[in-house]
């Protein structure tokens, strides 16, 4: 998984965290989203039972720019990107799914 999607040093930082709520220090362009995301889809490919995962922020517009490209280019990574369970309008609410 290394080489497809580059496992960066915040990956490894966080993934090696224990408590159930984890701070993510760090500046813009440092990972954090990236990393979490990448996180989130080990977590719920290994998932027995489906489970419902959010990524929230403040406004439509920062999950664009942000969490929902950083998801695609993950999942496109992974070769998992369905096109048809993807990423609707930007006007309704976001659904990731990872199958």
């Amino acid at each position: 998984m290394d080489n497809v999607i580059g496992i960066t040093t915040a990956t490894k930082k966080i993934r090696a965290m224990t408590k159930r709520i984890r701070a993510l220090p760090g500046g813009t362009s440092s990972s954090k989203t990236y990393s979490v995301i990448l996180i989130l889809i080990d977590l719920a490919l290994r998932d027995k039972k489906p489970t419902i995962t959010s990524i929230v922020s403040e406004s439509f517009p920062h999950l664009r720019r942000g969490a929902m490209r950083d998801f695609l280019v993950i999942m496109k990574g992974l070769n998992l990107y369905k096109k048809k369970i993807g990423i609707k309008q930007a006007h309704i609410p976001l659904i990731m799914a990872v199958l």
